[in-house]
């Protein structure tokens, strides 16, 4: 007999692999070409700077192994948040797929009420109750929330608590689902997400509100969808 792992080790990706399957009652024949594992905290990474997006003082990007080890020390693997690391062997529904989480959060009028020591690599679920499949989904959800108008009134995030949940949200504010063992809402006004993006930029050095190639992503997905 020969071992399983060692059939496997003899295919490359693009290799054509003879395989039976059983469906329906019926046994099958077929020829399937291999591809690459996908895995949803990829790692490595091939760009030269980390992908970031910043939103009212709200600092997110996606999960890798280097922002692991960056976060955790080079024992990450038993320092890391168990929820991160059960993402980080687990495989992408998607090829796109990425584990987004809050890194952390930085003081502004916006975010006034939320500590920052309570906020900090938390895994993103949702933006205003869309789901959140990548760091470029929700960059794109943000600048889309911002572009159809802006909300009456200024004021802090903790503050719009109440508020959104009467109904407003989806209009007014900007509703961000965290968590790993609960979930728990930040919401941030959106007429006070602007300014308080281009204070934090100024006062921290960062020189813009996103990373170059997830801008880049996100105008170009933009423009496709003004063309069609």
């Amino acid at each position: 007999r020969i071992a399983f792992g060692h059939l496997i080790s003899q295919k490359f990706i693009g290799d054509k692999a003879k395989v039976k399957i059983l469906r329906e009652g019926a046994i099958q024949d077929l020829e399937l070409t291999l591809g690459s594992l996908t895995r949803v905290v990829p790692l490595g990474m091939d760009i030269q700077d980390p992908p970031y997006l910043v939103v009212g003082g709200l600092v997110f990007t996606s999960v890798t192994v280097l922002y692991l080890r960056s976060e955790f020390g080079e024992d990450f693997e038993r320092n890391s948040p168990v929820k991160l690391l059960n993402a980080m062997y687990s495989m992408a529904e998607s090829p796109d797929r990425q584990v987004v989480v809050l890194s952390q959060i930085l003081a502004s009028e916006a975010t006034t009420g939320y500590d920052p020591d309570d906020f900090f690599n938390m895994r993103v679920h949702a933006f205003n109750g869309k789901p959140v499949n990548n760091l470029e989904s929700l960059a794109a959800m943000v600048q889309e929330c911002q572009a159809s108008g802006s909300g009456s009134g200024s004021g802090s995030g903790a503050e719009a608590g109440s508020a959104t949940s009467s109904g407003s949200g989806g209009e007014q504010y900007m509703e961000f689902e965290v968590g790993d063992h609960y979930k728990e809402l930040i919401v941030l006004e959106r007429s006070a997400v602007q300014k308080a993006t281009e204070d934090v930029m100024k006062q921290h050095s960062i020189p813009a509100p996103m990373s170059a190639d997830l801008l880049n992503h996100v105008s170009g997905h933009k423009e496709k969808e003004e063309t069609d």
